[in-house]
């Protein structure tokens, strides 16, 4: 037992960890075709590890489980220089460490392969070891980077832990995952449209939420933990464009989601248009992106959106209204330098500037 009981709950990452390799390319190579880069950079990555330093920069507590192979040392020093903790890590003698070979244009726009390697070496027996450390007020975040996927879910839930994953990427592997038992589900607008494509695959889907973006004044009073908001102020928040084709399709395939998971809260990111929340039956969020017009690398905005959105809940108790802001703020920041992890702002920045 504690001899000082824990203020704050923590959250527990399974997650994916990599060596990327970076090409930076006037633009994407096409089929058949070949095209020299002018720069490699070769850094840590993997969705697990950027949203690992992306919680520990945004003041969370959290403790990474993942496998990387001999050559992956290196990531562990990386998280730790950022105060994650790393004891839950372990080495893999058989395989090699993950890697992504990321193609990175002109615009800052990003194409990825994976190679999971370490990543996909967890086992039941690992998990259930990671898992005895937590209690049931503690979170845990994934990704479908790993192995297990569908029984880290299961055990998380089964022990009453606050239960997120990035459904990143949609494949087949995904299918096997029970969505129903996951608390916070982040997805980006393709992977919203995938989703919804595997589910119409086993089932006609008939929308039976039309969510509404609108809100009084009233709702926006006294939400002085809202980014740039004074306490006692009437703000207006803005209506998604419903005439933009991505917005449009997102409200489409979000209205379609929480018909299929009304237990699960769904956070749809749009990159440049903004992000989408929605429950089971109550009014959805609308979260406009913060505008820079230095947009240089967009490869951790997503993992960094992540990170500062589950802090800004978990750590600092605030609303999933302000928890949008704080995210969208921090991705806002994260594009504005190149890299994933190393492009990610600290607390300060965010939460107390």
């Amino acid at each position: 037992m504690e001899r000082f009981p824990r203020i704050y709950p923590r959250v527990f990452n399974f997650g994916s960890l990599n060596i990327d390799y970076t090409y930076d390319v006037d633009e994407f190579v096409k089929p058949g075709e070949t095209i020299t880069s002018s720069h490699l950079t070769v850094s840590e990555g993997g969705k697990g590890l950027n949203q690992s330093v992306a919680l520990a920069r945004a003041d969370a507590e959290v403790y990474h489980a993942g496998m990387i192979g001999e050559d992956g040392a290196s990531l562990v020093d990386f998280m730790k220089s950022f105060g994650v903790h790393t004891d839950l890590i372990e080495t893999n003698t058989e395989v090699r460490t993950g890697n992504a070979i990321i193609q990175r244009n002109s615009h800052g726009d990003n194409c990825i392969v994976l190679y999971p390697g370490s990543n996909r070496s967890l086992t039941r027996k690992y998990i259930d070891r990671c898992l005895e450390r937590t209690e049931p007020r503690d979170w845990i975040l994934t990704q479908n980077e790993t192995s297990e996927l569908p029984y880290i879910i299961e055990q998380a839930h089964r022990r009453e832990l606050t239960v997120c994953l990035n459904a990143s990427p949609v494949d087949e592997l995904l299918e096997q995952v029970d969505l129903s038992l996951v608390d916070y589900l982040f997805v980006n607008e393709g992977e919203a449209q995938a989703l919804v494509a595997q589910a119409s695959q086993r089932q006609e889907i008939t929308s039976t939420q039309h969510l509404e973006f609108f809100y009084t004044p009233e709702d926006y009073q006294g939400l002085d933990d809202l980014v740039g908001v004074i306490p006692g102020e009437v703000i207006d928040v803005d209506r998604p464009d419903v005439s933009n084709e991505i917005v449009r399709k997102s409200i489409d395939n979000l209205e379609k989601l929480i018909t299929l998971y009304p237990t699960t809260t769904i956070i749809l990111t749009m990159g440049d248009q903004g992000a989408l929340l929605a429950h089971y039956g109550e009014r959805a969020l609308y979260q406009p992106r913060f505008h820079t017009d230095n947009v240089v690398d967009t490869t951790g905005a997503g993992d960094t959106f992540t990170g500062f959105f589950i802090s800004s809940m978990m750590t600092h108790g605030n609303t999933e209204l302000a928890a949008l802001s704080h995210a969208a703020l921090a991705a806002a920041f994260a594009v504005e330098k190149k890299g994933a992890a190393r492009s990610i702002p600290d607390a300060y920045e965010i939460f107390y500037a």
